[in-house]
């Protein structure tokens, strides 16, 4: 079910306009009918509910999942606030500087960052809706290279967007 909208939320302005972003909007991609048959749990503000559609990763304390709003298709993470670490998870300055973490993230927009559009904090978890970007990770990327390097052209190429990103 959905949760209600927690404090972090409701600091931050509404999420930006999509236009000229990358993102895919297929029907028949992953928030299209194929997402469809996966888990239906959804989570934000009522009325304005993202749907989980397919997980496509997970970490110690979070999943990555794709989510879909009005035909758009989202990356989340959902991060299990009782996976936090206990000193985390008993902190209160520790969920602060997450809290201001994500609020910085929230700030950035540059075309090689991947843009955060909405945080939503239920009981028991921490969902980031951000952009979804088609083509999985970079180390997935290298990894598929011979003996997991790039050619010099390319590691010059994602260097180069790595340090605008900054």
């Amino acid at each position: 079910g959905g949760g209600k909208v927690g404090s972090i939320a409701a600091q931050l302005p509404p999420p930006a306009k999509f236009g000229g972003l990358h993102r895919a909007e297929s029907q028949s991609g992953p928030g299209g009918n194929a997402a469809r048959q996966h888990r239906r749990e959804t989570f934000g503000r009522d009325g304005s509910e993202y749907c989980l559609c397919q997980e496509i990763g997970a970490g110690a304390t979070a999943t990555v999942y794709t989510c879909c709003r009005d035909n758009t298709v989202f990356a989340v993470k959902a991060i299990t606030l009782a996976r936090l670490p206990r000193a985390t998870q008993n902190s209160k300055a520790a969920m602060e500087k997450l809290h201001r973490e994500t609020q910085i993230l929230y700030s950035m927009r540059h075309r090689n960052i991947v843009t955060l559009y909405d945080v939503v904090e239920t009981k028991d978890k921490l969902y980031l809706v951000m952009e979804y970007i088609e083509g999985g990770e970079l180390t997935q990327y290298v990894a598929k290279h011979d003996n997991g390097a790039l050619f010099e052209h390319e590691a010059r190429y994602v260097f180069l967007q790595l340090v605008l990103g900054l």
